[in-house]
């Protein structure tokens, strides 16, 4: 299965890259990139770009 990271900052999407490797490497880069304050949120999507992935934690139906 292929997964991409999707970078937000300001509730905009700024860019996506193809996650290559783990997923768990994934994520601790994804937790990386938020708390050097580059990103507000990074999203990691599946194919079907559900996310499945998301530092901070996504809660829907909270902005």
């Amino acid at each position: 299965m292929s997964y991409i990271m999707v970078y937000l900052k300001d509730a905009r999407e700024i860019s996506r890259e193809p996650v290559t490797g783990k997923l768990g490497e994934a994520m601790v880069h994804a937790e990386d990139a938020v708390r050097s304050g580059e990103h507000e949120r990074v999203e990691i999507r599946n194919e079907d770009e559900k996310v499945i992935y998301s530092h901070p934690r996504l809660i829907f139906g909270v902005p």
